[in-house]
């Protein structure tokens, strides 16, 4: 009998992604879509797993499921929809937008665009690789234009 026809080893699996998942997720479908998932990705790399010892990835694999969830969670959050804003706010929103818009003109390359590829939605990783730049180096850029705009549009808050 292989491991895959092993109940025990699924239920293995099922525990270390339910360890990791529920360490940082108070959702219980959540943990649940977590533990589903590893099984799935499992069962779909089972030819190239080291079936004696699946243990260490599996781990990584949770803990990565867990990570995917929690950076989707933040985005969502982040994005705030448009009904949620007070309709009186819409015009200073306008306002503030562009005055952002004239902050990233003054700024050089590659500035505007790391501004740009930010306000997509893409993470700092991401940002770097596309532009064969440093992350640490696109983090400390993305720190100075926040800090820019935000002198730019309060220019009072410095003195």
């Amino acid at each position: 009998m292989s491991q895959l026809d092993d109940p025990e080893f699924w239920k293995k699996i099922g525990a270390i992604a339910r360890f990791h998942a529920q360490a940082h997720l108070s959702n219980s479908h959540d943990v649940e879509d977590i533990v589903q998932t590893i099984r799935e990705k499992v069962w779909v790399h089972r030819a190239s797993l080291d079936m004696d010892q699946p243990w260490a990835w599996v781990h990584v694999v949770a803990k990565n499921a867990v990570i995917d969830i929690l950076r989707k969670r933040s985005r969502e959050r982040i994005e705030e929809p448009a009904e949620a804003i007070a309709p009186g706010s819409l015009e200073d929103r306008a306002v503030l937008e562009q005055l952002e818009r004239d902050a990233i003109q003054r700024l050089n390359e590659p500035l505007p665009t790391i501004w740009a590829l930010k306000r997509q939605g893409f993470p700092d990783k991401e940002i770097a690789a596309q532009l064969k730049l440093g992350h640490g180096y696109v983090r400390n850029l993305l720190s100075f234009i926040r800090t820019f705009i935000r002198e730019f549009i309060n220019p009072e808050e410095d003195e």
